[in-house]
């Protein structure tokens, strides 16, 4: 029989996921029969993550805090990507994420609460909320990709005490 993998004790520097980095977090990972379960430690983040892999995966993620490094939301200069490369939210689990401090590049947002659900084409953002920093938000929407077109709809309300501050933190300014 082949070895089975119980757990993984990570402790990293930095972690970056599409551009986006949060540093000094150590994860122990451990599978179960449904996915897994990590806990984090460490400045850039700390919490409990559980993946489950059925109906294409979904996120549930109770985190204390979460500090990003955010790099750009700016597109890739250049043509448009080939339609086989555009990310499809088909492909995206569906997400039940609550964090209670996120900052970003060292903006205090506050607390976040993003619950999304899978729907014919997509996913739907059930709720997305920012409370008790510097910016509130509250949000919902739709993403879809369907015959090789997209789609998306966001109503959201956003107000910030520190404008300057939010755009800068996100690269704007």
């Amino acid at each position: 029989s082949g070895m089975t993998l119980h757990q993984a004790d990570v402790r990293a520097a930095r972690v970056t996921y599409m551009g986006q980095t949060v540093r000094d977090v150590h994860a122990l990972m451990i599978p179960d029969a449904a996915g897994w379960i990590t806990k984090i430690d460490g400045a850039g983040a700390e919490g409990d993550l559980v993946w489950r892999d059925a109906a294409g995966g979904s996120l549930n993620a109770r985190l204390k805090h979460l500090a990003v490094e955010f790099q750009s939301a700016a597109l890739p200069a250049g043509p448009m990507e080939k339609p086989g490369n555009i990310f499809d939210p088909n492909q995206f689990p569906q997400l039940d994420i609550a964090c209670d401090k996120l900052g970003v590049n060292g903006f205090d947002l506050g607390k976040l609460v993003l619950a999304s659900q899978r729907v014919a084409g997509g996913q739907r953002l059930d709720h997305m909320a920012l409370s008790g920093g510097k910016t509130t938000l509250d949000a919902g929407g739709f993403w879809k990709r369907e015959k090789s077109l997209s789609s998306a709809a966001l109503k959201f309300d956003l107000q910030s005490q520190d404008s300057v501050g939010m755009l800068k933190a996100f690269g704007y300014a």
